[in-house]
């Protein structure tokens, strides 16, 4: 019987879901078969699979392979199938023991030693899988701001095969990972964090500085048509009815952390002056700060500043 692992594929900005399937025929030598209309890289898939199972530990079938992406008369694209295909093949040869396989969709590139490689496309089919009706999708764990920016779905970012096949079996809890810097990954911190896009300047200090009628003027750090964390949804309703949102990246740009302290600059250029209220040690305002220093606009700070 073959074994059934769901990812997802692109069609220009849109996404689909596919269906991989896993199965082995014994008797046959050792070969990999990859079907459903594959492109290159997805034919590639053979060498990196086996190359990081073995690596990982495990066994790589010695009887033939065959891998089908469904539905078979769809181009697919991309190696970000080697995550699905490679648990579907482990899976097919009971070296592992996932639980609730069905609830997933799989996301993400292999390396030859079982890391797990970031990829283009995750937040289309990410928003894909949720329309599907998929619970959880597992990414690779640099592409994990860029998932979580779907609401409504389980993001489960990932580092290496070894961290996939634990979770899935239980033995890990991804949500305790650390990221380069050391600070632990959660869906809340990645929403709600210093790099928040959108504040109304009336809103903290409204008492304590006169502002004249006028609109307020949103400058994001992503595309325009991406609203950063989505907790913002209302307000970014309410600024581009009465107001202006605004940015130098291009639509469907998705959210990245070196493009905040870019975005500030432009905060800068647009303002008359500035005047600050609060800034962490090592916060954007600070950029937006110098920015404003190098334009010539006047800076007012009531500071007060935080770890």
């Amino acid at each position: 019987m073959a074994i059934v692992v769901k990812s997802m594929a692109t069609s220009g900005v849109d996404g689909f879901m596919v269906e991989i399937e896993a199965s082995t025929i014994k008797g046959h030598q050792q070969i990999m078969s990859i079907i459903g209309l594959p492109d290159q890289a997805i034919k590639e898939a053979g060498e990196r699979i086996q190359a990081a199972i073995e690596s990982c530990g495990y066994d790589f079938p010695k009887e033939k392979s065959i891998i089908s992406l469904a539905p078979g008369d769809k181009k697919k694209r991309g190696s970000h199938f080697d995550l699905g295909m490679i648990i579907a093949l482990l899976y097919q040869t009971d070296q592992i023991s996932p639980k609730n396989l069905s609830d997933y969709a799989f996301i993400g590139e292999l390396a030859l030693d079982g890391r797990i490689r970031p990829c283009n496309g995750v937040l289309s089919m990410v928003t894909e899988a949720k329309k599907c009706g998929v619970r959880s999708v597992v990414v690779p764990f640099e592409n994990r701001q860029e998932a979580a920016s779907v609401s409504d779905i389980n993001v489960c970012p990932v580092k290496s095969l070894h961290d996939t096949i634990k979770f899935l079996e239980g033995k890990l809890d991804l949500s305790k990972q650390d990221d380069e810097d050391g600070e632990v990954f959660s869906e809340e911190d990645n929403q709600t964090g210093d790099k928040g896009t959108f504040s109304d300047p009336k809103d903290g200090f409204k008492d304590d500085i006169d502002f004249p009628d006028g609109y307020t003027v949103a400058v994001l750090g992503n595309g325009v048509d991406i609203c950063y964390p989505r907790e913002h949804d209302k307000l970014y309703e309410e600024i581009a009815e009465s107001g202006c949102i605004l940015s130098e990246y291009p639509l469907g740009t998705v959210p990245r952390e070196y493009y905040f302290p870019l975005r500030n600059r432009l905060i800068a250029a647009l303002s008359d002056w500035l005047y600050v209220i609060e800034a962490g040690r090592h916060s954007g305002t600070v950029s937006t700060v110098e920015s404003g220093e190098k334009y010539g606009r006047e800076v007012k700070m009531e500071l007060i500043c935080s770890s």
